[in-house]
């Protein structure tokens, strides 16, 4: 089943050409009935993606809470490519609806490959994940119907207890942020030990 959304292949090598190479791997999860619905609603004029994006300011690393979420469970930012919108616009443009900063985006970290499932349905989504570090402004969230909060997290905190506290969801959407946020935390460490070699 071929993935229809607004970021090309075409896009995806202009920005692999400035950003770097991703690593990729593919996901699978189940869904619960009304996630796999919000996840449907969601593709909109055939959108079938997410910009996800760690932001790093020193050593800390934004999060937000979005008002759908299990009390107590944060995550990094992510958001969607409007349609006619190219991808880097499309990713300063969500990081400052959901967290409030202006950014400047470092690498592209991870592309996953997901397919979500609910019942005999079946979903294929793909999740660009970039590093990106603060340039301006104060954490608060602009887009108040769906982030509840944003705060800054040191790198424990977002593997530790952040990441132990998604886990005990029942939610098939919150165990792909873990291991999609597993993921891109390794290519950051690697992201980071490169930069400094």
């Amino acid at each position: 089943m071929k993935i229809l959304m607004y970021i090309t292949e075409k896009v995806l090598k202009e920005v692999e050409e400035k950003y770097g190479k991703p690593r990729i791997i593919e996901l699978a999860f189940e869904m619960k009935e009304d996630e796999f619905r919000i996840m449907r609603e969601s593709m909109r004029n055939n959108r079938a993606h997410d910009i996800t994006f760690i932001i790093e300011k020193g050593d800390l690393i934004a999060v937000i809470r979005k008002s759908s979420h299990p009390p107590g469970v944060y995550r990094i930012p992510s958001g969607g490519v409007e349609l006619g919108e190219d991808l880097e616009t499309g990713l300063q443009r969500e990081a400052f609806e959901e967290t409030g900063l202006k950014i400047e985006i470092l690498n592209y970290l991870l592309r996953v490959e997901a397919c979500f499932t609910f019942n005999n349905l079946h979903q294929k989504w793909r999740s660009h994940v970039f590093r990106t570090k603060w340039v301006s402004g104060k954490l608060a969230p602009h887009d108040h119907e769906e982030i509840e909060e944003a705060r800054w997290v040191t790198l424990d905190e977002l593997c530790g207890e952040i990441r132990e506290k998604m886990l005990e969801s029942d939610s098939g959407g919150l165990h792909y942020r873990v291991a999609l946020t597993d993921a891109a935390v390794e290519e950051l460490l690697r992201s980071r030990s490169t930069a400094f070699s």
